[in-house]
């Protein structure tokens, strides 16, 4: 991708290190267009990202071939290259190979090659290790998303200052509403998972189970005795307004027997 002014005198060639892409040069790209006057152009190896992946070796000589052919496609004569890490070997042997067309070289985390030739500090080799250890923690029943997250937070240290991360904002995550089954699912799946055979996860996912089929006969129980109550407070009320209407009757019937007995006799002699 190229950024910037195109046709500007500063031409600057971001290379990239292993298995990452053009993408985490954006806050030196987005410095260097602000500035003005800068024609920035950014790429991902071969293999890596969007670019494609031919057979073959992959050596820093082909990929020093591939920055220098990447300057004819787009016209320059020469430019400052800036390498990190894999990117930075690259840009050495772009120098070595072409060294008329390297205005200035920028090498970031990076040396001349070789295991022996200078071994990593106590940090260097801590993120060795994990990127050692990736493989086998994704062997694990839930070491696939633990992998990943791994290799993300190795990328951010290596790539990103802390000052930038903490200067990047992030919306604020959604709570959300979790039940209680889908609690106790998680917990016995994660006790299935760490012992698959152990009593504690046998004892977790009784206990799960439980609780759900206490809750459904919990449930079920007050809702019949809901139901008996509602029937028997009808019944009740049905048999009071049956009551009420008898009385009612019983009632009407007395006055108008005693009405029509005293106005409809003979009269007297």
């Amino acid at each position: 991708k190229r950024f910037g002014r195109k046709g500007a005198p500063t031409r600057v060639l971001f290379i990239m290190g292993l298995a990452a892409s053009h993408n985490a040069w954006q806050a030196q790209v987005e410095r260097l267009v602000a500035q003005g006057g800068c024609d920035v152009v950014v790429f991902d190896n071969r293999g890596t990202g969007a670019s494609s992946t031919p057979p073959g070796g992959y050596t820093t000589d082909a990929m020093a071939s591939d920055a220098a052919r990447l300057m004819d496609h787009v016209q320059w004569r020469d430019a400052h290259i800036v390498g990190f890490s894999m990117g930075g070997m690259i840009a050495m042997k772009l120098a070595a190979l072409h060294a008329p067309r390297v205005r200035s070289l920028c090498l970031i985390s990076t040396h001349l090659g070789g295991f022996f030739f200078r071994l990593p500090g106590p940090k260097g080799l801590s993120n060795l290790l994990q990127i050692l250890a990736a493989p086998l923690v994704r062997r694990l029943p839930a070491g696939r998303r633990l992998a990943s997250r791994m290799r993300s937070h190795l990328d951010l240290r290596c790539h990103f200052t802390p000052s930038f991360l903490n200067s990047v904002s992030l919306p604020p995550p959604t709570p959300r509403r979790r039940p209680l089954r889908w609690a106790f699912k998680r917990i016995s799946r994660a006790a299935r998972a760490a012992a698959p055979f152990s009593r504690a996860s046998r004892a977790v996912r009784t206990l799960g189970r439980r609780a759900v089929y206490f809750g459904r006969r919990r449930y079920d129980a007050a809702r019949v005795r809901y139901d008996a109550a509602s029937a028997a407070y009808r019944q009740r009320r049905l048999q009071r307004l049956q009551a009420r209407r008898v009385r009612r009757l019983a009632l009407l019937e007395r006055r108008g027997g005693g009405g029509g007995g005293g106005g409809g006799g003979p009269p007297p002699p």
